[in-house]
């Protein structure tokens, strides 16, 4: 599968997911020339903002599959859709959700409010 396909399972994956929680879609794949932000959510007054991984192995520490470059770019496109969207005053947070395919069942784990600064 080419990974712009395998991304976007992932990323449909992920939607699910976070909708049965009871988050509401606001958009999928901002792209801005500086990232993309892969999926970005509501959940009462609070704007998620999620980047997707998909995984071909389990790893201890998920947050250390995302480079420092793709974090920098991650928080450098939240600003700009924050701007873009006149949000910057709304409160919001940086979700991380890995899916891992293992035996033909997606595992999905789902790091809440990551500070990108602290990593």
């Amino acid at each position: 599968m080419d990974t712009r396909l395998q991304g976007g399972v992932f990323e449909y994956i992920a939607c699910k997911y976070l909708q049965r929680k009871g988050y509401k879609l606001i958009q999928k794949n901002f792209y801005t020339k500086v990232g993309e932000i892969d999926l970005i959510f509501k959940d009462k007054d609070l704007t998620i903002f999620v980047e997707v991984k998909g995984l071909t192995k389990s790893f201890n520490n998920l947050l250390e599959t995302v480079s420092k470059r793709k974090k920098k770019r991650l928080l450098a496109t939240i600003y700009k859709w924050l701007l873009v969207n006149n949000k910057q005053d709304t409160f919001w947070r940086i979700d991380f959700l890995g899916i891992i395919l293992k035996e033909n069942k997606y595992i999905v784990t789902h790091i809440q409010n990551i500070d990108m600064n602290s990593i």
